[in-house]
């Protein structure tokens, strides 16, 4: 490619080049491993002559992978079965690049690339069973405007994504519309798109003995959704609830969902069928030590009270350090043309938009508020949260 280039770029130059035209949209470049040789001048192409075809569904023309008909497929056979289509020196290259889209995954220990999309969309329900010796909790994460869905795919790079962050000793069972991992033997958490993809629950169920893992494991699927969010549809927002224990626990298809508000400002709530569940039984698996160390570590962004929010939303809608600013003190810089549009709400959306990341806490809002000195905003937030 360098010598097709003016020869007095230099090679970093040159990259760098790639790089803002590859930010732009103009073409596909990625600076590391194998793929840092090529350049891909027509996007549209890439994802229709060359991913399209190797991932067109079996019957598809020209359909080259869909036909081994399986979710994990051994390195030996896909690669073969690619260089049946192209040149073998490109099989190495288009198994890159559906990696650095997230459209599969190498288990290098098993040799072994992962597929999600090729899961079959029947979930077996024996592997998800009722259990009364099992606590429930759950988080819907729903899509602020009603108008904007998960987009198509989303799932299946979710479980690349997931699958990556796995410990060697948790296990996932994918399927076209949901996954399970499993520790220890037994199916500790569910991901499963509903409402024709406006929303995806994340639930978890855990004995006594391991439901801070179990939570940890909960926002570590949180997190993964946040940074695709950004990634695949960044105009979404998100709206975290919380979904009935007590129906989750009796599996009812359509369980009563809660707002973080009511579950806070209450301490209690009843479901739809009359029974009462308390913040520590919705939030922490009815584990109150856990509650306790959990909420000493770190306080959600979306814990903060709306009456709250409307509060900052005055205070930071002007004066000389905005919400602008903040924006930027949180690193979300390149959603303040976004939140313009969004307007007299910007305050509230970026809070959203922070607290979609559940490690993204008030402690680390409060420093921000406090570097940007909007020592008001800080005092008010700091009066009602930290004691």
């Amino acid at each position: 490619m360098h010598n097709d280039v003016n020869r007095l770029i230099t090679e970093r130059q040159l990259s760098y080049l790639c790089k803002c035209l590859a930010n732009a949209g103009v073409v596909v470049y990625f600076d590391q491993g194998a793929l840092g040789n090529y350049v891909f001048i027509d996007p549209l192409w890439l994802c229709r002559d060359v991913l399209g075809k190797a991932l067109a569904p079996e019957g598809f023309p020209q359909a080259q992978i869909a036909p081994l008909q399986a979710p994990a497929i051994k390195e030996e056979v896909i690669k073969a079965r690619l260089a049946e289509h192209m040149d073998a020196n490109h099989v190495t290259v288009i198994l890159e690049l559906l990696q650095r889209f997230d459209l599969c995954h190498l288990d290098k220990r098993k040799k072994t690339y992962l597929f999600p999309s090729f899961s079959k969309d029947c979930f077996d329900l024996t592997l998800w069973q009722p259990d009364n010796g099992l606590h429930y909790i759950g988080r819907r994460l729903s899509c602020e405007d009603e108008t904007d869905t998960f987009p198509p795919g989303f799932l299946s790079r979710l479980q690349v994504q997931v699958y990556k962050l796995l410990q060697m000793d948790q296990v996932m069972h994918m399927f076209g519309n949901c996954f399970l991992v499993e520790v220890g033997g037994y199916q500790c958490l569910l991901v499963k798109l509903t409402d024709k993809g406006k929303t995806l629950d994340i639930v978890g169920r855990a004995r006594d003995t391991n439901s801070r893992a179990c939570l940890a494991l909960i926002d570590m699927v949180q997190g993964a959704v946040a940074a695709l969010i950004k990634t695949s549809c960044p105009t979404v927002f998100l709206n975290i609830k919380v979904v009935s224990c007590s129906d989750l626990q009796a599996h009812v298809d359509d369980p009563t969902i809660y707002t973080i508000n009511d579950v806070i400002r209450g301490e209690s709530v009843g479901n739809r069928s009359g029974k009462t569940e308390s913040l520590v039984d919705l939030l922490y698996f009815g584990d109150q030590n856990l509650r306790t160390s959990y909420s000493s570590q770190h306080t959600p962004i979306s814990h903060i009270r709306g009456e709250d929010i409307e509060k900052l939303e005055e205070l930071l809608d002007d004066g000389e350090k905005t919400w602008r600013d903040l924006a930027k003190e949180l690193g979300l810089g390149a959603y303040i043309k976004l939140l313009e549009g969004k307007r007299p709400h910007s305050t509230r959306m970026l809070l959203l938009k922070y607290g979609e990341r559940p490690r993204w806490t008030l402690e680390s809002l409060l420093s921000a508020l406090k570097r940007i000195d909007r020592l008001d905003a800080w005092a008010l937030l700091r009066s009602h949260y930290v004691s």
